[in-house]
Order: structure tokens, then sequence, then C-alpha cells
């Protein structure tokens, strides 16, 4: 792949790794591709969809940059179409194919921000020309606030780890500043109460009071107590991510969209 790094790259399991910088130094460049968020579709006048994929790169400092890359067959091989940058730290809510163009939903670093805390909202739509991935449009869409988590959600992590199997998934569903969902036995609902772009106070929960297997009670118990919890919310590769404090770490309960 070219234009992600200075050098041309290929990636090995969706991901690269580089020498390091200074000799037996930690600091390496890296890109990773983000292999649960690509979208297919037509791109050109070329029979067959293209497919839009998301990589991020890293090259030892503190940034984190976001690059768009195009994929079509030619001549029965896979061929890079295009690359080009799409942002450094910003969070990704939606990527897809339409009407021959990528579209992107990201929440960016408005004027007023920091470069690590994004909080404003823009749809960006590329579109393949001769010479690569072309950035057409980019619109800001207002502020970063919970009519943007609005929708059904499920669980899929607890702190990097999946729900055991066999059991149901917690499910997340926003509605405004109210929470309501099942809780892998009982259903539940709350509130949040929004004190900025990205931080949430969640009201205490209330639900009903069934009884299951001890693997359901058990996952049930942790989701709630994280829940309650919650004081930030963010976009990981179009997944919300609700996280709190736990010690000197924090927590993830990590969603995606129903």
């Amino acid at each position: 792949m070219t234009g992600i790094l200075e050098q041309p790259i290929s990636l090995d399991g969706g991901s690269y790794e580089g020498a390091p910088f200074v000799e037996s130094g930690a600091s390496r460049p890296a890109v990773q591709l983000w292999s649960d968020l690509i979208a297919f579709g037509d791109l050109d006048t070329v029979p067959g969809d293209e497919a839009a994929a998301l990589l991020s790169a890293t090259s030892g400092g503190s940034g984190d940059r976001v690059h768009l890359v195009a994929v079509g067959t030619r001549d029965g091989q896979a061929t890079e179409l295009g690359s080009v940058l799409v942002g450094d730290r910003i969070k990704v809510r939606n990527l897809g194919v339409d009407s021959g163009k990528v579209a992107i939903d990201v929440v960016e670093a408005g004027p007023s921000d920091a470069a690590c805390c994004p909080t404003q909202l823009a749809r960006k739509i590329y579109g393949l020309a001769d010479d690569g991935l072309r950035l057409e449009s980019s619109i800001t869409a207002g502020t970063l606030s919970v009519e943007a988590l609005r929708g059904n959600w499920h669980l899929i992590w607890i702190d990097q780890e999946a729900p055991p199997e066999g059991v149901k998934r917690p499910t997340l569903e926003v509605t405004g500043v109210r929470i309501a969902g099942d809780s892998a036995c009982n259903r539940y609902s709350g509130s949040f109460e929004e004190l900025g772009p990205g931080k949430v106070k969640v009201a205490p929960l209330m639900g009903t009071r069934m009884a299951c297997a001890p693997p359901s009670m058990n996952l049930e118990q942790e989701f709630l107590r994280r829940l309650e919890r919650v004081d930030r919310y963010t976009f990981l590769a179009g997944r919300l991510a609700l996280t709190g404090p736990r010690g000197d770490s924090e927590f993830l309960l990590l969603f995606e969209k129903q």
C-alpha cells in the first residue's frame, strides 16, 4: 500500500509493523486495518464492486492518523485504487458506499477542541478519480451529543472480553436522554444526563426482577454495575464505547449498532 507511511507497505493479517525508529527502541511505525468496518459498492465504471476500508497509522508521534483506502479487482488481482488521509485522532461513527461515493461520519476536532478530544460531527464524501481517492465535501453536522447515540445497540465487549457463549447479550436503546434495554436476564431503564460533549451521568437504573441461570445473572450484574458508573462516551470504528472509572484505569462497554 502507498500513501500511508513514507514508504510502500504490505499488510500481514491486516497489520504492519516497521523497524524501531531507534535501535532497540519500542517506538516503531505501525498500520492496522479496521477489519470490522469495510463497505462495498461500485465506485467506478469497471464491473464489480470495490471495497472501502479504513486503516490507522502511527509513526512515532502521539497521533493516530486514519486513512481511507479503496481496493478493487483488476486482472483478477486485488488492487489498491487510491488512499487518502481522513484525519488525525478522529473517531469514526459510520462508513458506507452509496451512489458511487464513500461517505464517512466522523467526530473530529472543532475550532476550540484539543486534538485529543474531538467533539465536532462531520460527514465526509470521497470520490474515486483517475489519480485516486479525493475528498469532495466535508459538512459539519453540529457537536457531539447523546443524540448521536440514538438507536439500538448490543454489547460485544466488556473490558476487551466478549459475553459468554449461549448467554443473551445485553442491549442498549437510546432515545434522546432515555436509555433502556435487556441486561441479559431482565429489562432495565434509566437516563443519561448530558454534562457536555462526550460526558454523561447515568441516573440510577430500574429493572425487572426475574431470576435466570447463573451465567446470565453474572453477566447482568457485571453489565449493570458498569453501566451505572459510565461517565464518558465516544466511537471506535463505528462502535459505541462507554467508559467510566475503575480504580486507576477505566472499564469499557463496547456496543455494535443493531
